[in-house]
């Protein structure tokens, strides 16, 4: 409910999306509705759902907060069998979007997504794992030709593993940070030439794994530590339309990574 749509380059890409092994999938959030106030949602077998959005000051700006979970705990918690009553199977997630029409030239978004995972069978471990995004985007229009998109967030996943054992009870982490500033700007010098270029600047945190022993465990804490990165980029494409089935796409993409600390 909380997306407006989604693009899939299989193979070959845009010159912005650079920096990728192959495939991306990218997903547009929906902005609220800025006229009046509306309720959405839905219940099922699988997922519940339920949307809120409308106007924070009508025509100018909105909001937009989406939910989802699964019930299936509520269910196998109850079953007879202790290997599918000791069961975990959920997800939930939580999209929020903020926009605001500063005037005809400028206009800014917040959003923010949230997703959490479980996982576990019978006696195995417990697994969880989730996703993070914030993020703050300026639009601005500097004339009829050439407009411009200044984007900054954090994105960050986790993963863990969680053993209940007494004599071997331990927790699993690990995490992968990502803080990102990147600008791109798009001319349109006629109908048949597209111009696009920009960069961007991300600062990467890896905590490749870390395990923490219970009271009475066993086992050894292990920490691998952190690894940090910075990688950055400046790219210049062009899009031309040759005929109404036909077109090029061609560019230029500058890549850099290095790494940081010991």
């Amino acid at each position: 409910d909380a997306i407006s749509n989604v693009e899939i380059y299989k193979g070959s890409y845009p010159v912005n999306y650079g920096g990728r092994l192959s495939s991306v999938m990218h997903i547009r959030q929906r902005d609220g509705n800025n006229e009046k106030f509306q309720v959405s949602g839905g219940i099922g077998l699988i997922t519940s759902r339920l949307l809120l959005e409308g106007p924070l000051k009508k025509n100018k700006s909105s909001y937009l907060v989406s939910g989802r979970s699964t019930f299936w705990d509520y269910l196998i918690r109850g079953a007879e069998n202790p290997t599918i009553s000791d069961s975990r199977a959920n997800f939930q997630d939580l999209n929020v979007k903020l926009n605001f029409d500063i005037n005809q030239k400028n206009k800014i978004f917040f959003a923010g997504y949230l997703g959490r995972d479980e996982n576990k069978f019978g006696f195995d471990v417990l697994r969880k794992w989730g996703n993070r995004l914030a993020s703050f985007r300026w639009n601005h229009i500097h004339n009829a030709k050439l407009f411009s998109n200044f984007t900054t967030y954090l994105s960050n996943y986790n993963y863990r593993v969680i053993e209940n054992d007494d004599l071997a009870s331990f927790v699993g982490t690990s995490r992968i940070t990502d803080y990102t500033t990147k600008t791109n700007f798009t001319y349109f010098r006629n109908p048949e030439h597209i111009y696009t270029f920009g960069g961007s600047l991300t600062y990467h945190r890896l905590t490749p794994g870390r395990r923490i022993p219970g009271v009475s465990s066993s086992n050894n804490e292990v920490d691998l530590g952190n690894e940090n990165a910075i990688e950055s980029s400046l790219y210049f494409g062009n899009e031309v339309k040759i005929n109404k089935k036909n077109s090029i796409n061609a560019g230029l993409r500058f890549s850099h990574f290095s790494n940081i600390g010991p």
